[in-house]
């Protein structure tokens, strides 16, 4: 058996695909009918977004009416609409940035479809998805 890619969490073998974390899986190269890559915002990321998204636009709303109400009053309506989602279109961008995708390695094993591999680190991800290629064509005859 040749080890093609191998790390903490991830061992890819001419044989044989295996994982260690929460769930730890083998399974035979053989047994992977179709491999394909799925590229997704990390499922943690955007409900921090959906959370963020209310409380940026009252930071903005008050931001609008301090800075406009220290001179004169009450801030008009339009004003402090167009402050607060300025804010919250500041506070999202900074926010998306930091969600970065996760990359998914998945495979069809018999009838069912199976995510095998995630990370967010590309560059690892890429170096994964190779020696699963190169296992595969290592089992063609």
């Amino acid at each position: 058996m040749r080890t093609l890619y191998r790390d903490e969490s991830v061992h890819v073998t001419d044989r044989t695909f295996s994982t260690s974390g929460r769930v730890s899986s083998c399974t035979e190269i053989t047994k992977l009918d179709h491999v394909y890559v799925v590229r997704v915002r990390t499922a943690s990321g955007m409900p921090v977004l959906r959370q963020v998204w209310p409380a940026a636009v009252a930071a903005g709303a008050l931001i609008a009416s301090g800075a406009y109400g220290m001179h004169h009053g009450a801030p008009p309506p339009l004003f402090t609409l167009l402050t607060a989602l300025l804010t919250a279109n500041v506070v999202l961008t900074i926010c998306r940035r930091r969600v970065r995708p996760t990359n998914e390695l998945w495979a069809v094993v018999g009838d069912k479809h199976v995510c095998m591999y995630r990370t967010t680190n590309i560059q690892v991800f890429g170096q994964v998805r190779r020696a699963v290629i190169r296992a595969r064509e290592a089992q063609r005859p």
